[in-house]
């Protein structure tokens, strides 16, 4: 998976979507596994949905590493990865900034989805964490301090940018690493199959 921060968008009619076009300038994405060069594969579509229901057909593209084999999708930082609601969305409900009251008026997304994003969050919180810190320190140099930094990063981070989620996205998975989906952890409190 890779998160775009620059990209244009262009309605594409043979699809009813909208293009997204990596606005790279002179870098080429790398694979987040293994630093392999990618070849685009082909497209997919992909659907987002706004606050109150309302979808967005997306048509991104499917890139190969030419190293390691590794098929990565290209999003925009507005959808999240494994999600079908925008990042906006979920964003402004994990922080607060998405009131009930305006929950309750549009009635989507509905409240056992709502549940389901502040699990997950609260799943991947200590995750997150130790993903900014590496990243902070192995690639941004940010040195020993922000590695040990007693706080919480995104504690901070949270309230100063209303992007919040989209920047974590971008982050994560453009490092490699990924957010725990809740729904393994319900899988792996299953009892084995007897037999």
């Amino acid at each position: 998976m890779i998160i775009l921060s620059k990209y244009k968008t262009k309605y594409n009619p043979q699809k009813q979507a909208i293009q997204i076009i990596p606005d790279l300038g002179q870098d080429e994405p790398r694979c987040p596994f293994c630093g392999g060069e990618l070849i685009l594969r082909d497209h997919c579509t992909r659907t987002s949905l706004e606050l109150g229901g309302d979808a967005t057909q997306y048509y991104i593209r499917r890139m190969k590493c030419s190293t390691c084999g590794a098929i990565h999708r290209e999003l925009p930082d507005s959808i999240v990865p494994y999600k079908h609601y925008s990042a906006e969305v979920i964003g402004g409900v994990v922080d607060g900034s998405v009131s009930e009251a305006v929950l309750d008026e549009v009635s989507y997304p509905c409240e056992t989805t709502v549940n389901r994003w502040n699990a997950w969050f609260a799943l991947n919180q200590n995750n997150i964490e130790g993903i900014l810190r590496v990243v902070g320190y192995n690639m941004l140099h940010l040195g020993e301090d922000f590695l040990l930094f007693v706080g919480s990063i995104l504690a901070l981070f949270m309230p100063s940018r209303p992007d919040w989620l989209e920047t974590i996205d971008r982050i994560v998975y453009n490092s490699g690493h990924r957010l725990v989906p809740l729904e393994s952890r319900w899988q792996e409190e299953k009892p084995p199959p007897s037999g």
